[in-house]
């Protein structure tokens, strides 16, 4: 088992070490828009364009610079 819950469309709900909550919405049912306190904004074609984190003041960050590692 690798400790992760999946919902009925195989998206993933609850996975084990990770804190937070896992958010699908708008007209990509397997794109994760939120998780682990980072909102993932995509392109047309359904890329991951940039990854937003709101740090501990509640303000949005985003790097500048990244690899998909980092997303």
């Amino acid at each position: 088992m690798d400790g992760r819950i999946y919902d009925a469309l195989g998206n993933i709900q609850t996975r084990s070490g990770v804190v937070g909550t896992y958010l699908y919405e708008g007209p990509r049912p397997h794109a994760v828009t939120s998780a682990g306190g980072c909102d993932y904004i995509y392109d047309d074609n359904g890329n991951i364009v940039r990854r937003k984190r709101n740090n501990v003041y509640g303000r949005g960050v985003s790097p500048e610079e990244g690899s998909a590692r980092d997303l």
